[in-house]
């Protein structure tokens, strides 16, 4: 009797390290991500980086409460170390490719939402910016997922030329209809 006390004296450190890591993260989630449903993927993405910060730093806060040795507690904080480094290491090339191109692409931010840019053969004003993809609307209105290692590819200057053209296409095709409108309540229409 007395040994199942001690064993459970032995877990209360645990248990209250556990419960309040559960309710840090769910009062976390809720205050970063929870109260904001109509954020967009560009936004989301530094209060999901904190939420895994504080995911890991909960993981990390568990093994140092629990109740054995500190060698085991050592090897227990290893063991998840590896764990991380090893689900880095065999998970999929271009996952974590485009995951690092995302990361790149939100520091670097070599374009925006809005902007107009070209990549291969397709072209349009960028929709949305994820941490695996960048969704741009075509001049047909489709929307077009791009992987961010395509997207990283893009230097700025081109992206600026891109839309500086597109500017001036649709400030010409502008003009020349209300030069057409004009002309034709005058009567006088001629091709242009």
């Amino acid at each position: 009797m007395e040994n199942i006390f001690d064993l459970a004296v032995s877990l209360i450190p645990l248990l209250a390290t556990a419960l309040g890591v559960f309710v840090f993260l769910f009062v976390a989630n809720w205050l970063l991500l929870g109260r904001y449903p109509e954020l967009g993927n560009e936004r989301r993405l530094p209060r999901q980086l904190a939420m895994l910060g504080f995911t890991v730093a909960g993981a990390v806060a568990i093994a140092i409460s629990l109740p054995v040795g500190d060698s085991t507690r050592n090897q227990v904080i290893a063991l998840l170390g590896v764990l991380l480094s090893g689900v880095v290491a065999f998970s999929s090339t271009t996952v974590i490719s485009n995951l690092m191109a995302g990361l790149m692409l939100q520091v670097a931010k070599p374009f925006r939402t809005g902007d107009f840019i070209r990549v291969g053969e397709h072209f349009g004003r960028v929709a949305e910016r994820g941490l695996f993809e960048v969704e741009i609307q075509t001049e047909q209105r489709e929307l077009v997922y791009l992987s961010n290692i395509s997207s990283v590819r893009l230097k700025r200057e081109q992206i600026q030329l891109v839309a500086g053209a597109v500017l001036f296409k649709n400030v010409v095709a502008a003009c020349k209809g209300l030069l057409d409108g004009h002309l034709l309540e005058q009567g006088e229409r001629k091709d242009l």
